[in-house]
């Protein structure tokens, strides 16, 4: 006798979980091209942002620019990763990754919107910082003019794709797709002719052999009184 307990069905994937996969997918490869423009503007404004004094101390201080453009690039490529594995788990069903992408989705939701904001009064905040107009120019003159452009694009971009991402997984139609699944218990079945015999009354199970009769007493009669033999019995 055996007990099985066999997987339930797969489910279909509703069309809201679908999209927000595919929008994790979009967020992760966006994040991605953030870090590289970080790193090509890091090591633009290297020269730039570094403090006047010896060559010592400028040469230290574009080391220091330079590892932390180089970590900040390395996080913001972790992150795309996350973003990538959380869309296969999210596409599985998987409750936990539901979890996370809105952990981790609202979260960089809200550092790219500050980052928004932050841009639109860079000048200013340089200005206001000590450096004056002339640093405004240094940076303004040392970047492409694309870079701004682009900067903003690519922050808005992340922004919507993650925001979408998370009001779809939060909706009610994915939510059955995000319960646990039941296991399915199947009825036990016991073995026939290929193992033990069956039970008794089953057509697998074997008979018992017929004894022959004791010496001295004849066999019964048949109905018609006759003998086997065709004689009359004995009286």
């Amino acid at each position: 006798m055996s007990f099985t307990v066999q997987p339930p069905p797969r489910r279909p994937r509703p069309g809201v979980v679908s999209g927000s996969r595919t929008l994790l997918y979009v967020a992760a490869a966006l994040v991605l091209a953030y870090a590289g423009l970080t790193v090509f503007t890091g090591l633009e404004l290297r020269g730039v942002t570094a403090p006047q004094g010896t060559p010592e101390e400028q040469q230290a201080a574009e080391t220091i620019s330079t590892v932390t453009v180089v970590i900040e690039a390395a996080i913001q490529v972790l992150l795309a990763g996350g973003f990538a594995v959380l869309a296969v788990l999210t596409g599985q069903g998987k409750q936990p990754a539901r979890v996370v992408t809105w952990v981790l989705g609202g979260m960089t939701v809200l550092c790219c919107g500050c980052g928004l904001i932050g841009n639109a009064f860079m000048d200013r905040m340089l200005t206001q910082m000590g450096g004056g107009e002339n640093l405004v120019e240094e940076i303004n003159a040392a970047l492409p003019g694309w870079v701004g452009p682009v900067t903003v694009v690519l922050s808005l971009s992340i922004v919507l794709a993650l925001g979408a991402a998370v009001i779809l997984l939060a909706l009610p139609a994915a939510n059955d797709f995000f319960r646990a699944e039941q296991e399915v218990w199947v009825a036990p079945t016991y073995p026939t002719d290929s193992g033990m015999g069956g039970y008794p009354g089953s057509s697998s199970y074997p008979g018992f052999p017929s004894y022959p009769g004791s010496p001295g007493y004849p066999p019964e009669a048949p109905p018609g009184g006759q003998t086997p033999g065709g004689q009359p019995p004995v009286p």
